[in-house]
């Protein structure tokens, strides 16, 4: 799968995420390759420990945060309106007291039911404790359109912030063309 962000910028071959979430993958995507080559329980994952593990490497592991503007992945809650295929839509609370509307982000991904339509299934070796250099890349791939799809709901007016508007970056080959 690639960046869904927004399709018509899929079409253009540009990967869309907001600011942070770019400046935050930048600085932190090897750290997670890194996690993702040392854990032994990946191959057993859903969507949901995917999400987890994905933002507080991506996300909460800027030793500058406060707090406050750590997402309290603890917290995630999984909506699942699918069947045998749908779209998983993920609400992560920042942490903080009683979170409100605009105190949220949400991502999703779309999963299938089979290894054939599924790209957390099709990356999973059932046999094997630690992933390989394959599903590394595999895992990485479901791992940053988690944070392509990350989005700051009622980002506007009083409670804009700007590190959450969109950005989109030409893809490298593009960019070196």
């Amino acid at each position: 799968m690639v960046c869904a962000a927004v399709d018509e910028g899929m079409q253009k071959g540009e990967e869309i995420m907001t600011h942070i979430m770019k400046m935050y993958w930048d600085m932190n995507s090897e750290k997670l390759r890194k996690v993702l080559a040392e854990r032994t329980d990946l191959n057993s994952c859903n969507y949901k420990d995917l999400v987890k593990l994905t933002f507080d490497t991506i996300y909460n592991s800027d030793e500058g945060h406060m707090n406050y503007y750590k997402l309290n992945t603890g917290a995630i809650t999984e909506i699942d309106d699918g069947d045998y295929q749908g779209t998983l839509l993920f609400t992560i609370p920042f942490h903080t007291y009683q979170p409100g509307a605009s105190e949220y982000i949400m991502t999703f991904i779309e999963y299938g039911s089979c290894s054939g339509c599924d790209s957390l299934q099709a990356a999973k070796d059932w046999h094997t404790d630690k992933l390989t250099e394959e599903q590394i890349k595999d895992f990485m791939v479901i791992c940053k359109d988690l944070v392509c799809n990350a989005i700051k709901p009622f980002n506007y007016g009083w409670r804009a912030d700007e590190r959450w508007n969109i950005v989109e970056e030409k893809k490298d080959e593009e960019r070196n063309s």
